[in-house]
């Protein structure tokens, strides 16, 4: 069974590319009737694939971290303990404060108050703390001006 979860997803894809041509075969050969019916037999298997993923995936009291995880493609095992690991450490090095540059100075100022408009200093190696566009490639240190 372990192989049927390794190759599900290829499994899937293979099953409806065979439902969609053998019922665009059918539709070709003047039985559309049975073509359709070859199609919706294929969309019920999927969507019933799917409720399951999304009922296993959403339930059974998994935190955030896992439901993402899960979303991303990790089942389980290491898979999922290193998606949910890899996210929390993301989380952890996101910048609660940011250099903003107002007239000739800077001040450290909460990620929350930055408004559009306000151009952040970044640092080497820092993790920018906002989104924004770059003034020009070859700032130094960077200056990220935020769009609206």
């Amino acid at each position: 069974m372990a192989w049927l979860a390794e190759y599900r997803s290829r499994i899937l894809a293979a099953y409806a590319l065979v439902a969609l041509t053998v019922g665009g075969l059918l539709h070709v050969a003047g039985e559309g009737s049975a073509g359709n019916g070859v199609w919706w037999i294929g969309v019920v298997v999927l969507a019933a694939e799917l409720l399951g993923e999304v009922i296993h995936t959403n339930g059974g009291g998994h935190d955030r971290a896992d439901r993402d995880g899960g979303l991303a493609g990790a089942r389980g095992g290491a898979g999922g303990g290193r998606a949910k690991r890899e996210l929390t450490e993301l989380i952890q090095r996101a910048p609660k404060v940011a250099q903003v540059r107002w007239g000739d100075g800077v001040e450290e100022v909460p990620v929350e108050q930055v408004q559009a408009g306000d151009t952040v200093l970044v640092r080497t190696a820092e993790v920018v703390p906002v989104d924004g566009t770059l003034p020009s490639e070859h700032a130094a240190p960077v200056r990220i001006t935020l769009i609206e």
